[in-house]
């Protein structure tokens, strides 16, 4: 498979929300597969997931991004 050499956008992540019936395992899954297919960097891969957490989820990271190791 061939990646692209430029990161961009070329496949969206879904949000996640943390509600019961959301599979945090397949979602990490899938963060893997479009961090690949974009071709972000390193350094702003959690930037970036991050913008797509949402509610209790979102409010966690936002307490405890200091303590998150990268």
């Amino acid at each position: 498979m061939q990646t692209n050499a430029r990161e961009g956008m070329y496949v969206k992540l879904s949000e996640y929300h943390g509600k019961s019936g959301e599979d945090v395992i397949a979602w990490c899954e899938e963060v893997e597969r479009v961090v690949t297919v974009n071709n972000w960097r390193n350094a702003r891969i959690y930037m970036i997931v991050a913008a797509y957490l949402r509610e209790t989820v979102a409010d966690y990271y936002k307490e405890e991004r200091a303590n998150i190791n990268r």
